[in-house]
């Protein structure tokens, strides 16, 4: 199943050691270790094809402890797997399984989407210059107007559910790729507010947010700011047109600048611990202007059943708070690395 070359795999002896050593969860979800596993660094001899499954990292810290987790599942199940950190990106992972050179890897739907999109746009034939109001009107719902498309909606009518993104995701993959069944983790992204602005709001959805929004700056993944989605979607479907727009290039800046009031309303995912920490409160999306994200298997359409019933058992299991859980670990203060994070809390599940 995998291919002759150098990897990079994940070391095993002193795994299982690790999560007798996990001694308590405090209160706020962090952990005390007393002895700890990690990722090898020295290149492992190349594998045969009858070799284990190779399973990619993915993109985000996240998505490599996921990884790590569907490993110690595969092998406690009777079947070889290694963990490979691949170049690139989402870019490299997705070239990476059609080479054959990964037989799967986790991401997120929404993100996945997004990828794919501008990976599609640079790809079309190039179209004539708009003038400043049709490019205007591209600007302001393409994105929206390209998944309806996609998925067969018209433009402006409603958002989107997992489902749509999902089949938008499928049609675009390239060739010898397949999406498997999503998991329970519902990783979808949110705007939230500090507790104060939530006070002076009239209600708690993304509509009360609309009233005030021209008055607002919002702030979004740095991404965001050469291929918009958010706020498009926000216009299009909530009449909200912010006063700015800030790119952000992580999760935690964007909550700094949150609690600075630097922004008043800012797109974070709902497994983010910061939300919990800091009290923020999440505006309900009754719309679907957020790109729902959810955890998926990138695979190789020849994938073994028996490989992707495994998969799929983690995947039941990984729930909204195991992802939190994760992140809170390889995010915190008190650093852990993806696989002591995925070791721990399969040790849970057993």
């Amino acid at each position: 199943m995998g291919i002759s070359g150098q990897q990079e795999t994940t070391a095993r002896s002193t795994g299982r050691s690790l999560r007798r050593g996990l001694l308590a969860v405090s209160a706020t979800g962090l952990l005390v270790l007393t002895g700890c596993g990690d990722r090898g660094d020295d290149p492992q001899p190349a594998v045969s094809e009858e070799g284990p499954v190779l399973v990619g990292a993915g993109p985000t810290v996240q998505t490599q402890a996921v990884a790590d987790a569907w490993v110690l599942a595969l092998e406690d199940s009777g079947i070889a797997a290694e963990a490979r950190e691949v170049e690139g990106g989402r870019a490299g992972y997705l070239q990476a399984v059609e080479d054959g050179k990964l037989d799967v890897y986790p991401d997120y739907t929404g993100d996945l989407y997004l990828e794919l999109d501008a990976a599609s746009a640079e790809q079309s034939p190039a179209e004539p210059t708009p003038s400043p109001g049709e490019e205007a009107a591209a600007d302001s719902g393409g994105l929206i107007d390209s998944l309806a498309s996609l998925v067969g909606q018209d433009p402006g009518t409603a958002g989107f559910s997992d489902a749509d993104v999902e089949a938008a995701v499928q049609e675009q993959l390239p060739g010898g790729l397949t999406l498997l069944p999503t998991g329970s983790a519902d990783r979808t992204r949110a705007m939230a507010v500090t507790a104060a602005t939530g006070a002076q709001l009239s209600g708690s959805t993304l509509e009360s947010l609309s009233e005030d929004c021209s008055e607002m700056t919002i702030g979004v993944p740095q991404e965001e700011t050469e291929q918009p989605v958010t706020v498009p979607a926000l216009e299009e479907l909530y009449g909200c047109e912010p006063q700015k727009v800030v790119g952000y290039g992580s999760p935690e800046e964007t909550v700094e600048a949150l609690l600075r009031d630097d922004v008043q309303a800012a797109v974070v995912v709902t497994t983010r611990p910061e939300i919990q920490d800091n009290a923020l409160v999440v505006l309900e999306d009754g719309s679907g202007a957020m790109i729902p994200e959810r955890v998926v298997p990138v695979a190789d359409e020849q994938l073994p059943q028996n490989v992707r019933d495994v998969i799929d058992d983690v995947g039941d299991r990984l729930d909204a708070d195991a992802m939190t859980l994760l992140t809170r670990m390889t995010t915190s203060q008190d650093l852990y690395t993806p696989y002591e994070a995925a070791d721990y809390w399969w040790g849970t599940q057993n």
